[in-house]
């Protein structure tokens, strides 16, 4: 299976950014477990950014950047 994560990074400016992947080939036991994270900040990390934290959408912070961005734009 494979699951699509988000990870909260510093990019090469120093200023916060998100990373997207999608983690490929990943068991549900890796799910449970949360190395789908771990192989998601490796990515990241992998092309330059600084990994702060991953989320995926069963998160409560993916639940949250819809009123996060509502929130801004006000």
């Amino acid at each position: 299976m494979q699951i699509k994560v988000a990870v909260l990074v510093i990019n090469a400016s120093g200023e916060p950014d998100f990373f997207y992947t999608t983690v490929p080939d990943v068991t549900q036991e890796q799910i449970d477990d949360g190395e789908h994270y771990e192989f998601a900040e490796q990515a990241a990390e992998d092309l330059g950014y600084e990994p702060v934290r991953a989320f995926d959408a069963n998160d409560s912070a993916a639940a949250k950047l819809s009123e996060m961005a509502t929130y801004f734009a006000s």
